[in-house]
């Protein structure tokens, strides 16, 4: 039996390799009876490439609403701190309001925070689209609230809140590229 399937595998083998010299010869002769037709490209510079990569998440943690929001365009650029606002929060109070607010999402919520401001109430980020960051969840001003309101820690982890019922985790360029999982 094992010598039956052996050949089988030879005879199907040699049977691929000459259909595939046929094709190719066939080809061949049909290429030499047609007209050569010459085509010319200018050569075109590429586009720079994007600075950032974004990646969809993994499967697991897409929500259905989520699957065709799109990836925002915008880059951060390093962030800055302002110098009059004082520091008035501790990380373990932060920590504590993020899983107080988030709840059973706090510790997505907490990787987010940390990859995007290192958990710095005072983080901002100007990107190239013009628009500002600001805060532990870096919330872009876009979205309409005061520089003041996302300065103000507390504030800000309700609006991160607001956001993520309203438009999901994909409001963070973050989480659209899996650098967050670096925090969990």
């Amino acid at each position: 039996m094992k010598y039956i399937i052996t050949a089988l595998l030879i005879v199907l083998a040699f049977s691929g390799y000459m259909a595939l010299t046929t094709d190719n010869r066939s080809k061949s002769a049909q290429a030499e009876c047609q007209p050569v037709l010459e085509v010319h490209f200018e050569e075109i510079a590429p586009e720079a490439p994007a600075e950032i990569t974004r990646e969809p998440p993994p499967p697991e943690e897409i929500e259905d609403s989520e699957i065709d929001n799109e990836y925002s365009n915008t880059q951060a650029i390093p962030a800055e701190q302002p110098a009059d606002l004082p520091d008035y929060s501790s990380s373990n109070s932060i920590e504590e309001e993020i899983a107080e607010v988030f709840g059973a999402e706090h510790k997505i919520a907490m990787a987010i925070a940390k990859a995007e401001s290192g958990l710095n109430p005072r983080a901002i980020n100007r990107n190239r689209d013009g628009s500002k960051d600001i805060g532990i969840f870096q919330i872009n001003d876009r979205h309409g609230w005061s520089d003041e309101d996302r300065f103000d820690w507390k504030t800000n982890i309700r609006i991160a809140k607001e956001l993520r019922n309203r438009r999901g985790w994909t409001e963070w360029a973050v989480y659209n590229n899996g650098s967050y999982r670096n925090y969990l």
